[in-house]
């Protein structure tokens, strides 16, 4: 003898041996499988980290967060402000040093770039597609999500 707790989609999310007044108040007979539920900070968090994740760029590994992004955009300007086209400047990347002119920053900040837009793209498209029809597991929303990004 469980009383359950279900979502809004009637899936079940919680089992309880006696009532929980305002929970848990349907009293159900037998076996009860309680659903994984993918929660939007479960979402969240796993699009943020594809989003920072690493890119290739020339060969070389480069991680693709904010500070990063910051850090190319200031020796962007700087190279433009000192009309430094030619010149280069050393990049650390995780596999090493790289020799960077103002076109190859450039490039870098826009794969960069490019990445994180591909990754909100498939944000939007996983979470109007939740909203449409729930997955009904954590599995499905990630298969989706990376569907999503290889198109």
């Amino acid at each position: 003898m469980s009383y359950v707790q279900r979502d809004r989609h009637n899936r079940i999310i919680g089992v309880y041996s006696n009532p929980q007044p305002g929970i848990a108040e349907e009293h159900v007979d037998g076996d009860v499988l309680v659903t994984e539920i993918l929660s939007d900070e479960m979402l969240d968090r796993y699009i943020e980290e594809k989003t920072v994740s690493k890119i290739t760029f020339k060969g070389a590994t480069v991680l693709n967060d904010d500070t990063t992004r910051i850090r190319l955009l200031q020796k962007i300007n700087s190279l433009t402000l000192q009309r430094s086209n030619s010149a280069a400047i050393k990049w650390q990347t995780l596999n090493g040093f790289m020799d960077l002119d103002l076109v190859h920053l450039q490039g870098l900040y826009l794969a960069c770039d490019q990445w994180q837009q591909k990754c909100f793209n498939a944000a939007q498209a996983v979470t109007l597609a939740h909203q449409k029809a729930p997955f009904l597991t954590w599995d499905d929303a990630k298969s989706f999500f990376d569907a999503e990004l290889e198109k």
